[in-house]
């Protein structure tokens, strides 16, 4: 168990990103008979200068973006420049489809 703990700190306290890849449910999930809008993870107090999740549901993506401001002190700007890139991949994608 400590060499573990041990293991996994010297990870973390030596990365600056970490990026998740999660597959959500294909289709639209309800619990108690209440529909599931979106899926969010998150992971905070992680020494990470940005850490970034994606989330797939119900045919969309969700992506959440966490950075240290003293590193990245605009994150607004890193945030459009991801969701410009994820538009022309998906532009790219239907092209290629006809």
């Amino acid at each position: 168990m400590q060499v573990g703990s041990w293991c996994c700190h010297r990870v973390l306290c030596n990365t600056s990103l970490l990026i998740s890849n999660i597959t959500g449910p294909s289709e639209e999930i309800a619990i108690a008979d209440n529909p599931v809008l979106y899926i969010k993870v998150n992971i905070s107090s992680q020494p990470h200068a940005m850490t970034m999740h994606m989330v797939s549901y119900a045919g969309k993506a969700d992506l959440q973006l966490m950075v240290a401001k003293d590193i990245i002190p605009d994150p607004e700007f890193l945030v459009k420049c991801f969701q410009d890139s994820l538009a022309e991949m998906k532009v790219s994608i239907k092209m290629n489809e006809l």
